[in-house]
């Protein structure tokens, strides 16, 4: 049951819209559709006359890949994406073999700290990288041809740190020379714009409310329940405290927030519509950034149960799973929510069922008058507790669509009848963020649908899921076979 409510009141941590977008029917209920392009603003191509010729391909050659976590990523050393890191060095997944390469996994320290921080921890950690790579006996690595392939709003602390040498030391890096953004804000996330904020916070607090009324009435009745001390310890463990001020007859509503991450310094300028992405945007200017190779991939869930598939891999690691194998999106839902509906179905149920019984008893004449004046009191309770344990279940059954608008998935028009405009994303970051690298190296590319089977939409990945799934196994190995672009393609270690 913990993990259960872990998931409903974690509920709460940007965007889409690729090329290919299909809604379920039912999920839209009879609301017309029509699917937005008007974001199209397709990222800059490379295409520069001054771009250096490819190099020929070299076999012998070793490189470092840099795999650098977003704010899913642990910074007390505990995970840190390693799978595909250990993948790519190891060959430890089927049709994914090793390559010649070392890999690294910054830390990137704490979460509050600022960005200043933040990048020097990232220097600091490629710096040494470097040192080792130098003074190693055997296969030297060229430091300007190591890639960085990062993760969520990594991918925007490596921008932010190829701007501050463009600035200041007139160079993108000397460290590494190409970037793969994967599921990155690139043009900010809604979710962390203010009126966005406050939807979320809404949100949590209005589900964390709904959720307590029905074990609280029980509690109240003096009906045995654990669901009440379940729902505020997993609260204290699963939030973290953001406000000094919170309402004295309920601590937790407004002590606690979901996805507290996402609140934190390090994401705070990376709101749709920001001025720093702005500036970072600009870069393109330098013929040195417009020739430095670099890639966006983005990923898109199916717009059924979204919310569901993408708490899925928020609740459990997907880096506790073997390489890419975080690929079924529904264990955590129907080993914990489908439980949770049943339970408060069965309990609004049962409460409405009694309800009606003696209802039905004081309707019977002379007796009944009789009968209702003796319990009247306990059949208002039965329909009261029926009440109750229904608001918990009606905040479960509207969480889905909630949350679309919350990340900015769903707008609703009204021009001479209800339009819903549909925006794909990877449960957190919307597509059309996600896949607008100004500057790249050829167009965005799609983890999901992939060469193993045909265009399935029910086939996608989340924001997090992405860090460890199939689809990411296969665009991975793309990448280092260099089909995506020559720069990247990184020797096979022969077996």
């Amino acid at each position: 049951m913990k993990k259960i409510v872990v998931i409903l009141v974690l509920v709460l941590s940007p965007f889409a819209m690729g090329l290919f977008a299909q809604c379920d029917s039912n999920d839209l209920k009879g609301v017309g559709i029509a699917f937005d392009y008007s974001w199209k603003l397709v990222p800059t191509i490379c295409t520069d006359a001054e771009s250096d010729p490819p190099m020929p391909f070299d076999t012998s050659e070793w490189r470092r890949i840099y795999f650098v976590h977003g704010l899913g990523g642990d910074f007390q050393n505990r995970h840190q994406w390693t799978r595909p890191a250990d993948a790519c060095r190891k060959g430890l997944a089927s049709n994914f073999p090793a390559r010649k390469c070392r890999t690294e996994c910054p830390i990137q320290g704490n979460l509050d700290t600022s960005l200043s921080m933040r990048l020097f921890d990232l220097e600091s950690a490629i710096n040494l990288s470097v040192y080792f790579d130098s003074v190693h006996g055997d296969n030297l690595i060229t430091p300007s041809r190591s890639i960085m392939i990062t993760h969520g709003i990594g991918g925007m602390h490596v921008r932010e740190l190829m701007h501050k040498n463009l600035i200041t030391k007139g160079y993108l890096s000397k460290d590494f020379g190409g970037l793969v953004t994967i599921a990155t804000p690139l043009q900010g996330a809604k979710i962390l714009n203010p009126e966005n904020r406050q939807m979320l916070l809404d949100f949590g607090a209005n589900g964390y409310t709904n959720l307590l009324k029905g074990p609280i009435d029980a509690k109240n009745r003096g009906i045995s329940s654990t669901l009440e001390a379940e729902v505020k310890t997993i609260m204290e463990n699963a939030m973290r405290p953001i406000m000094e001020k919170h309402l004295e007859a309920d601590p937790y509503r407004n002590k606690y927030m979901f996805f507290n991450d996402y609140y934190k310094n390090v994401a705070s300028d990376y709101f749709v519509g920001s001025s720093r992405i702005d500036t970072l945007n600009r870069d393109t200017t330098y013929a040195q950034y417009r020739n430095f190779p670099k890639i966006a991939f983005y990923a898109v869930e199916p717009t059924t149960n979204t919310l569901w598939r993408t708490l899925n891999w928020m609740a459990m690691d997907p880096d506790l799973y073997g390489c890419f194998d975080a690929n079924s999106d529904f264990e955590y839902h129907d080993q914990t929510i489908r439980i949770m509906i049943n339970s408060y179905q069965a309990m609004k149920e049962y409460h409405r069922a009694e309800y009606d019984r003696m209802n039905k008893q004081s309707e019977i004449p002379i007796i009944g008058i009789i009968y209702y004046w003796a319990n009247s009191d306990k059949i208002n309770k039965e329909y009261s507790s029926s009440v109750e344990w229904g608001k918990g279940l009606d905040w479960i059954n509207s969480a889905n669509e909630q949350w679309k608008t919350i990340m900015g998935n769903t707008l609703i028009l009204s021009n001479g009848g209800a339009t819903r405009r549909l925006r794909e994303n990877d449960g957190v970051v919307l597509a059309e963020s996600a896949m607008n690298l100004p500057g790249a190296s050829r167009l965005p590319i799609r983890i999901y649908p992939n060469e193993d089977s045909p265009v399935d939409f029910e086939k996608g990945s989340s924001h997090m899921q992405v860090r460890n799934d199939a689809g990411l196994k296969e665009h991975l190995r793309k990448l280092l076979d260099g089909k995506y672009d020559p720069w990247f393609q990184t020797p096979k270690i022969k077996e």
